[in-house]
């Protein structure tokens, strides 16, 4: 096992040099490759990166969180909205939490909602399965604080600094696809996709 980490560390420091030899730049280096395994293992992507911020004590458990959600969460979220979430310092029943599903070596990144505190963890259920779990701290990354309604005047100041109207369409058309069997979304994903067509520039 020790000789096939030292192999593992050896390799990962030839592709670190690879890296460095792309042409854009340290940073947008990193940003592209990091990109690049976004677009299948977007949730190992994020657990990696939260676990180089902590262990260079830049603690990610201190900072909060804005995203653009690609699904819907109950009634609660749905495509496109924004939503913001942090690290909680208590979490209580019926509060939505984020947190990391883990699979094999698969990581993803799902909203649940609270049903019991207790000392070992915290018991969830997910809205779409119906199934309940017990959490603990290390697979909780944050705690929904605040949810920014598609096309509303709050969320028009914050969502062309974080998204542009090329990735809004793409979230609406994946989320079409995958609730194609639900008319009810399937007519409010329609209607999202007419006002980004038709609102946004």
């Amino acid at each position: 096992m020790e000789e096939e980490q030292v192999a593992g560390m050896n390799k990962a420091k030839e592709v670190a040099e690879k890296i460095r030899e792309l042409p854009f730049g340290m940073i947008k280096n990193i940003n592209h490759v990091l990109s690049q395994l976004s677009a299948t293992d977007r949730g190992n992507v994020q657990m990696g990166v939260r676990l180089w911020l902590n262990g260079n004590a830049i603690h990610s458990i201190d900072m909060g969180f804005l995203g653009v959600s690609d699904t819907f969460v109950t009634e609660e979220i749905a495509p496109c909205d924004i939503v913001l979430f942090l690290k909680p310092k208590k979490i209580k029943p019926d509060d939505l939490i984020l947190f990391v599903k883990q699979k094999w070596d698969t990581h993803t990144p799902l909203f649940v909602r609270v049903t019991k505190v207790a000392d070992l963890g915290v018991e969830v259920e997910d809205s779409v399965t119906m199934t309940r779990m017990v959490l603990t701290g290390d697979n909780i990354l944050g705690k929904v604080i605040k949810v920014i309604q598609f096309a509303t005047p709050e969320w028009h100041e914050i969502a062309e600094d974080i998204v542009d109207k090329d990735e809004l369409l793409q979230i609406l058309d994946t989320a079409r696809t995958h609730n194609s069997w639900n008319e009810k979304r399937t007519r409010e994903i329609a209607r999202r996709i007419q006002y980004v067509h038709t609102q946004l520039s």
